[in-house]
């Protein structure tokens, strides 16, 4: 295991709390165009996040042989 991977987890992870506390605070304003391309961009964010933080956690574990 790479000694850089619980480092990069925890960058993630902190990531992925801003991109969700952006998400709740655009999801209680009123409806725009801007708010539905921002919640868009953040959509693709949170994907991106979750499938870093799944990798590092996969290869976190032990292999099964």
């Amino acid at each position: 295991m790479r000694r850089d991977l619980p480092k990069q987890l925890t960058v993630f992870e902190n990531m992925l709390r801003e991109v969700n506390a952006e998400w709740r605070d655009l999801a209680s304003q009123g409806r725009c165009e801007a708010k539905v391309l921002r919640m868009a961009e953040l959509r693709m964010q949170r994907l991106a996040l979750f499938t870093c933080v799944f990798n590092i956690e996969r290869q976190e574990r032990p292999s099964r042989i």
